[in-house]
């Protein structure tokens, strides 16, 4: 009996001198260093996301895991201004506009956030942020020397084994009534390969399509011999039966430096932002980043997930 005493008695100083150590307190969600995320803080970002009945379909059928889903958002966001003020880099909300108009690319931007509010569940504040933090590692990638395939000799030698081993090909189709038609439109393509989306339109239809980059196993059996075998810049026409007339097949011409370079550029940042996101988690180990248990436990990938082990993984944190 006294050793089970001394025992209980052991494991009662363990436990305060663990809960010591940590910072702890019903009201706050989160330390992130010196800063803090309180519950109130949380409540109120969790309602306002779910504020958009499109987010609240998807997201407010578990509060409790959506909870822990906007805490780690907010987690971030504080990771990330530590970050920022370490690496003494600045990212506005208009560089964050216009960053965002650049990846719309002429889209609507209502549109495009009402679409991600109904298929994903995703809130435009969480967007917002994502592209900040995305901008917040190429400025550090930049202050640390780790742009380099951001460089224009970098891009044009991307470029170059882009275009030297494709995949893919730039392909489209048009379904014309008759083969006189059909040898017309390719007449036409030969003199102006520009000319596709305009003879699109005026043959629109069911067996009609725009431009599109295909894999060689994507594209129509009846077209696909003579589309491997063209060259860029050339069109080809192939009477078949189902269409109720002919269809010309078109390859076209491989893409300028300048036409691929919006894409080029998409890729070397997410190669950039991979290199610069080591710094980034290593401010976030600075930070100490304590979770109340009531949300989950912090991850390696900085998202916060359901505590497994209770009581002891509290104490061991």
């Amino acid at each position: 009996m006294q050793i089970r005493r001394l025992t209980a008695a052991a494991v009662a100083l363990l436990a305060l001198v663990g809960l010591a150590g940590c910072r702890t307190s019903p009201n706050i969600a989160a330390y992130v260093g010196d800063s803090r995320v309180t519950v109130s803080e949380l409540e109120s970002a969790v309602d306002d996301r779910l504020e958009n009945p499109a987010v609240e379909k998807i997201k407010g059928v578990d509060r409790e895991a959506y909870s822990e889903e906007v805490l780690s958002q907010l987690v971030l966001r504080q990771v990330y201004a530590q970050a920022a003020e370490r690496y003494g880099v600045e990212v506005s909300s208009a560089d964050v506009r216009d960053r965002i108009d650049v990846l719309l690319a002429g889209q609507d931007a209502d549109t495009v956030f009402a679409q991600l509010a109904e298929q994903q569940g995703v809130s435009r504040q969480d967007v917002e942020e994502s592209v900040r933090e995305q901008l917040i590692r190429l400025e550090i990638a930049a202050k640390e020397g780790l742009d380099d395939p951001l460089s224009e000799e970098a891009l044009r030698k991307r470029y170059e084994q882009t275009t030297a081993n494709p995949t893919t090909i730039r392909f489209g189709y048009i379904t014309v009534p008759d083969q006189r038609t059909a040898d017309q439109v390719v007449a036409t393509l030969a003199a102006d390969p520009d000319r596709y989306p305009e003879l699109a339109d005026r043959y629109a239809g069911d067996y009609t399509v725009d431009l599109q980059e295909l894999s060689p196993e994507q594209i129509p059996g009846p077209l696909a011999e003579q589309a491997a075998a063209a060259e860029p810049g050339t069109a080809f026409a192939v009477p078949v039966e189902e269409t109720g007339g002919v269809v010309v097949g078109f390859v076209a011409p491989a893409p300028t430096f300048e036409e691929l370079r919006p894409q080029l550029q998409q890729d070397a940042e997410g190669e950039v932002g991979q290199a610069a996101q080591p710094l980034v988690d290593k401010v976030r180990t600075d930070l100490d980043v304590v979770v109340n248990p009531r949300y989950g436990e912090l991850q390696d990938d900085g998202q916060i997930k359901p505590a497994d082990g209770g009581v002891v993984t509290l104490l061991e944190g």
